[in-house]
């Protein structure tokens, strides 16, 4: 069954079928329903290794790369990417703090930004148990807008909700974005942050243009230019990693 509040802002019927529709567009919610489902069962805090890390996950925090294919395709992303020495990069909707760490790991000094105080927990305390500490810090705040005078960074990275509804829980919270808003003031906002020769590293579905999105048109919008710097079809969507730099 879909939950109702995500049926509001979709315009599915619940009941009626598993396809949220936009116009002439639809996207599948099965999976993440089923997602959704299976951590709203698992006991919490649990452990998962993942990108060379130990992370402990605490409860309303999500991370589950056992179940989906986002958090690998990002880290292949991040591991093609060569990194100036001592960069400084930033990681928003942070978690449980996997990207800000692998990118510490990696001679960064990262800054992770979330809205959930349990995920700055997390975040900070898996720094700690992978002693990455030194290397980075973790902050409450919403999205960019809480580290505008934190810039300029030379990485950014960031994985927002993919799909459009409005949460009702904090695990909702990573899934689903009433809008997509999140994303849209991510690509308006980062021109403040990032460095000159700086790139950034967004991943969104496909979801995002079959719902009347246009990524180029909003970049312009900011003095930004994108690309694709990975994609990949897992059936249901498309995911892609697009990179982000100043135009000119």
């Amino acid at each position: 069954m879909i939950p109702r509040q995500l049926c509001t802002l979709t315009g599915c019927a619940a009941g009626r079928s598993r396809h949220a529709t936009s116009k002439a567009t639809s996207f599948d919610l099965a999976p993440a329903e089923q997602l959704l489902s299976r951590l709203r069962k698992r006991a919490h805090p649990y452990q998962v290794a993942f990108a060379g890390l130990d992370l402990r996950i605490d409860e309303n925090v999500f991370f589950c790369p056992q179940h989906t294919k986002t958090s690998a395709i990002m880290l292949a992303c991040l591991e093609e990417i060569e990194l100036p020495r001592e960069a400084r990069a930033l990681d928003v909707f942070t978690g449980s703090g996997v990207f800000a760490l692998y990118l510490a790991k990696r001679g960064c000094r990262a800054l992770g930004v979330d809205i959930l105080p349990a995920a700055v927990r997390c975040a900070q305390h898996n720094a700690a148990a992978n002693d990455l500490a030194d290397r980075a810090s973790f902050v409450l705040g919403d999205g960019l807008s809480g580290v505008i005078d934190e810039g300029p960074f030379d990485v950014v990275t960031a994985c927002p909700p993919l799909l459009p509804g409005r949460p009702k829980h904090p695990l909702e919270g990573a899934l689903f974005d009433e809008r997509l808003g999140a994303t849209h003031r991510f690509i308006a906002d980062l021109s403040r942050v990032l460095a000159a020769n700086g790139r950034a590293y967004l991943f969104l579905s496909d979801v995002f243009a079959r719902v009347g999105n246009d990524l180029e048109a909003l970049a312009r919008a900011a003095g930004l230019v994108s690309r694709t710097a990975f994609a990949r079809d897992v059936g249901y969507e498309v995911y892609s990693v697009i990179e982000l730099r100043h135009a000119g």
